[in-house]
């Protein structure tokens, strides 16, 4: 695939494949230059996610090949001519926007098998009328209204990466989709209102972006990433990789299911236990993304908030959790909250 100043190679391994010695067959990235490799990212520091790739990121490998880069002294990497960073950005970027089909539908595939557990949409409907105390308001540009905004107060609320264009106008030099680089102020959400008769202020409108990101259930054969842990926040899509295999979920679902036998009432426990814990993650996310960006809130402090390992333990809270999912059962399977007290006993 061609990309601005790279080209880029990819490639889908068979399932089960494995390296030895110098052969690496599992999924990364890395840069080639002059027939070596460079910056190869693996395991827990892989790229991969960056391009789009949800699920299958141990069978997927990307190669960029960048134009007029140059090796730093050392000989360990790449860079420049003019000694800047390479695009990584802008790379992931396009990728994600004309990903090749091969690819689609082979995360999509991977998907699709769990796609029925997901109840986002109606956590969404439930969690609509609490939108207001996730404090995303947010403010854009619009000539025909009286509020005014401090144009330095300009916010991100996703990936933070933008299309090229002016600041001081609604214009864009390109469409749709995001860059890599910094964008016009309608691209972007600007948080603090000025005076009315600040000579400084941008007129605005109110803007209030959907807080609640998409869950998508996997396994952890689908997504090695996610061993031992409950979920995983990809900030590029917007969606939550909940993790079936995770031990805190199945620990639940048994928990409730004592004392039933019947496959169909174990089936209804599972989706329940599920839509509980996937309102919990949406929940969770949504409040890390209303800090994002404050004053005392700045990005390391905000990926820490939304990484794997936080997620896992939001999850493992259990008080509220269980109270909420016997309440629920307790309206839908009759003798359940019998049954409850007497394997508690």
């Amino acid at each position: 695939m061609q990309l601005t100043e790279a080209k880029l190679f990819w490639w889908i391994m068979p399932k089960g494949t494995d390296g030895h010695g110098r052969a690496l067959l599992k999924g990364h990235t890395a840069l080639i230059n002059q027939n070596e490799r460079f910056d190869i990212s693996d395991a827990r520091s892989n790229r991969i996610a960056h391009f789009g790739v949800l699920v299958g990121r141990d069978r997927v490998i990307i190669y960029i090949e960048p134009k007029n880069a140059v090796q730093n002294t050392a000989r360990t990497g790449l860079k420049k001519a003019d000694g800047s960073d390479l695009s990584w950005d802008r790379w992931q970027d396009e990728f994600r926007d004309k990903m090749p089909n091969t690819i689609r539908d082979f995360i999509a595939k991977l998907l699709d098998e769990t796609a029925k557990d997901s109840h986002t949409e109606t956590i969404r409907d439930r969690l609509k009328s609490l939108r207001e105390l996730y404090k995303l308001s947010r403010y854009k540009p619009n000539s025909d209204v009286k509020l005014k905004a401090d144009p330095n107060s300009i916010t991100e609320f996703a990936t933070g990466y933008f299309r090229k264009g002016n600041a001081s106008d609604n214009t864009s030099s390109q469409t749709n989709g995001r860059g890599s680089v910094e964008g016009s102020l309608a691209s972007r959400l600007l948080s603090g209102l000025v005076d009315e008769a600040s000579a400084s202020g941008i007129n605005v409108i109110e803007a209030n972006p959907d807080p609640f990101p998409k869950v998508e259930w996997t396994t952890e054969d689908k997504a090695e990433q996610l061993i031992d842990r409950a979920a995983e926040y990809v900030a590029t899509s917007n969606i939550i990789l909940a993790n079936k295999d995770f031990r805190g979920f199945e620990d639940l679902v048994h928990f409730f299911s004592k004392g039933f036998e019947e496959p169909e009432i174990k089936v209804m426990i599972r989706k329940q236990v599920q839509e509980a814990l996937e309102q919990l993650l949406m929940e969770c996310v949504a409040g890390a993304l209303s800090l994002k960006n404050r004053p005392k809130w700045n990005l390391s402090d905000f990926q820490a908030a939304v990484s794997k390992e936080a997620l896992t333990t939001a999850v493992m809270q259990r008080y509220w959790v269980i109270s909420h999912i016997k309440r629920v059962l307790g309206s839908k399977i009759k003798g359940f909250n019998d049954a409850m007290k007497s394997s508690d006993q």
